[in-house]
């Protein structure tokens, strides 16, 4: 039998070994999840997407924010609209996980460059946005 400062003890050391554990796994899954978050096909990374809400919520606010997020910004680096739309699809399972901070800071700016970019890849070649100096001059 076990008397109430051996119970303490028994907890703490669980707590560690379970702490230690969980570290473990993370990084497990971090080193497997890391090539899928920067594999070149956007495929993979759609694919990955579909579940990036619980994959954040796995890692927690903090290691999402750097094993996660940091990935996604490079995701908007191309025309490819499947990609974006799955993103914005998304940003919101990332968001409710990431907080509010990180929301702010990076999100809502990401889910602005991407529809910008889906604008921009409509735009027809040669197009040159006028500016209001080139209205002024011409007027």
């Amino acid at each position: 039998m076990l008397c109430a400062g051996g119970r303490l003890t028994h907890f703490r050391r669980a707590q560690g070994n379970f702490d230690t554990r969980l570290q473990e796994l993370h990084a497990l899954i971090q080193d497997h999840v890391n090539p899928l978050l920067s594999d070149p096909s956007s495929a993979v990374k759609r694919a990955l997407l579909v579940h990036v809400g619980s994959l954040c919520t796995f890692f927690g606010r903090l290691r999402a924010n750097d094993a996660v997020l940091a990935h996604l910004v490079t995701y908007l680096n191309t025309r490819d609209w499947l990609l974006r739309a799955a993103w914005n699809e998304r940003a919101v399972d990332v968001a409710s996980c990431v907080g509010a901070r990180s929301l702010e800071e990076y999100i809502l700016p990401l889910i602005s460059l991407s529809l910008a970019g889906a604008s921009l890849a409509r735009t027809p070649p040669g197009f040159v946005p006028a500016t209001r100096a080139d209205s002024a001059a011409s007027a």
